[in-house]
């Protein structure tokens, strides 16, 4: 069956606007108030009930934006909830040149400025990858007690500024 030149870029046109709706809804998500963290330990792993059954897990934390659904995929920040040092947040790129100039992570200090918390120079290779950050880099002055409560961090493409994932990190 043969299709014409013009029902092809008329389909194609409503996919890219159906992505579009997508990504527009995320990045509304994303700029609600901070809710529910996932609980995890210094090594990584979900913080466990004496049932093993995980004491606080937010499903809508770290999850991939649809414009990168397939290409990247993020594990929980941890420690969380933290009260003073580094996050790390691990990265796992799964499909090649698709994010070749790297992210950026960043979050709001206490003074209201959109900081740069980490960055990830070159994510063009499939493969594991990591932002590491002093938690202190969210208060203007670099004490933690100014900062104590729950965070919202985003993540950003660094080539195209489009949102990647975002979550949030308590601080006590």
């Amino acid at each position: 069956m043969k299709r014409s030149p013009f029902v092809l870029l008329v389909l194609a046109l409503f996919m890219t606007q159906c992505d579009t709706g997508l990504q527009e809804t995320f990045i509304r998500e994303a700029s609600q108030k901070p809710a529910g963290i996932t609980r995890t330990d210094k090594g990584g792993g979900l913080l466990k009930n004496a049932s093993g059954t995980a004491i606080e897990e937010d499903k809508t934390d770290w999850r991939t934006a649809p414009f990168y659904t397939g290409y990247v995929r993020f594990n929980p920040a941890f420690p969380n909830p933290i009260s003073s040092g580094f996050v790390t947040l691990p990265v796992i790129v799964t499909a090649t040149d698709q994010l070749p100039n790297g992210l950026t992570l960043r979050g709001y200090n206490d003074q209201g400025r959109f900081t740069l918390l980490d960055e990830i120079a070159q994510t063009g290779l499939p493969g594991s990858y990591t932002f590491n950050f002093d938690i202190s880099l969210l208060s203007a002055s670099g004490s933690v007690s100014t900062i104590k409560g729950l965070h919202r961090l985003y993540i950003f493409d660094r080539l195209t500024g489009e949102m990647v994932s975002y979550g949030d990190v308590l601080v006590e």
